[in-house]
């Protein structure tokens, strides 16, 4: 949503099939470094920064992709530029990372869920034992369900920026347990717990993940096989169904055109 390198309301569809580009309704607020979600036929733009008035911002607005329309949304309660956000079972947006200019420069690694089955969403923020993920922002984030473990929400991480790149890979485990029998229209009732490992891989080169584009091989949420896309590389991921192994594969520019020959 740049137009000459400042924010702008302008929103476009492309089509793949048929390879054509369609202008859509304009989004309210003009920002740039917002994350991303999409789930129940609507796009969420999530924070970033409002270059004109130069103040970060915690709006979030939601596109319905069937009406051609913007709304507002629940706001984060902290503003983030440049945060990651993460959708699973087509019910809750995690967001993690960030940075926060306005007032002390300082990064962000808490995690925030929003649950959609609420009757009135409210982001909760979800303590990580032993939180070894460090402060940055353009973090990519994997999210895996393993079948046998479905309470569990698991992300791989990866990569970032805070003045350097990052290549450390970390496995972050969210454990749900929810009230059984609950209407669906009722607000959920959850209490879970969020732990953080290292894991002994890295990247093969450091990169920053604009928006958390990623795609499943396999098209479905278990899927081991995903491609996330970075700034300096296209990174190919393999990982078991426990998250401990993991084998990464980077694709620059130059080995693209090598893989394409």
């Amino acid at each position: 949503m740049l137009q000459d390198q400042k924010p702008s309301k302008f929103c476009y569809r492309y089509d793949i099939r048929t390879n054509l580009m369609k202008r859509l309704s304009n989004i309210q607020i003009p920002r740039s470094g917002f994350a991303i979600a999409h789930l129940r036929n609507r796009i969420f733009a999530i924070a970033g920064s409002n270059v004109i008035q130069h103040t970060p911002i915690n709006s979030i607005e939601s596109y319905d992709i069937t009406k051609d329309e913007w709304q507002h949304f629940t706001p984060l309660p902290d503003i983030r530029i440049s945060p990651t956000a993460v959708v699973f079972q087509d019910r809750f947006i995690y967001v993690i990372g960030g940075f926060n200019y306005r007032y002390d420069q300082s990064k962000i690694s808490d995690l925030i869920r929003l649950d959609l089955n609420q009757q009135i969403p409210a982001w909760q923020t979800i303590k990580i034992q032993n939180n070894v993920i460090p402060d940055g922002c353009q973090i990519g984030a994997l999210p895996y369900i393993n079948p046998e473990k479905p309470n569990i929400h698991q992300l791989l991480i990866c990569g970032g920026l805070n003045g350097i790149l990052f290549d450390d890979i970390y496995k972050l485990e969210v454990t749900i347990d929810e009230v059984e029998n609950q209407p669906h229209d009722q607000d959920s009732q959850s209490q879970f717990s969020a732990q953080c490992i290292q894991l002994n891989q890295k990247l093969k080169s450091p990169d920053r993940l604009y928006f958390n584009q990623w795609l499943s091989q396999d098209q479905k949420h278990h899927s081991t096989n995903w491609i996330l896309v970075g700034r300096e590389s296209l990174h190919l991921f393999q990982f078991d169904k426990d998250l401990t192994q993991v084998k990464e594969t980077s694709i620059n520019e130059q080995n693209y055109k090598k893989l394409i020959e």
